[in-house]
């Protein structure tokens, strides 16, 4: 199966550009403060409320997955449909989408890091090895 290269690339370039949007614990979450919609699961699946500083002006926080549904389809439809658009399997895609089946080394880095850019570098990395490797990766 042929990777979507274009697409990762706009995925990685839209996380990266504000690194407030990427919340790995959700595919897709609107988040507001001062509203009480503005909780995320965290790396480990914990509920965690954002501060102010941690909302994206566009209010949107999603994980890999739900960037993929929002950039192609304009929302969130399925793990499914986003690695089909991303031309991977669904094995591919457990993955890439859910931070606990990344190789020990990258989830140990992920969930050690202390700020939002951090984990977004973390994001950033695995999404540049596999538009350079141009094929799937396993993070």
């Amino acid at each position: 199966m042929k990777i979507n290269k274009k697409l990762f690339k706009q995925v990685r370039d839209h996380i990266k550009e504000e690194p407030r949007r990427l919340a790995m614990g959700v595919f897709l979450q609107g988040v507001e403060e001062g509203s009480g919609v503005n909780c995320v699961y965290d790396a480990a699946d914990r509920v965690r409320f954002l501060s102010e500083k941690e909302v994206p002006p566009c209010g949107t926080v999603g994980c890999i997955a739900g960037w993929v549904g929002k950039l192609v389809n304009g929302t969130f439809k399925s793990t499914s449909n986003s690695a089909d658009l991303l031309g991977i399997t669904n094995e591919q895609s457990l993955k890439l989408f859910y931070p606990d089946s990344w190789k020990p080394k990258t989830y140990r880095k992920y969930r050690r890091s202390k700020t939002q850019i951090g984990r977004t570098r973390v994001v950033v990395g695995i999404l540049d090895r596999i538009i350079k490797a141009g094929r799937f990766v396993n993070p």
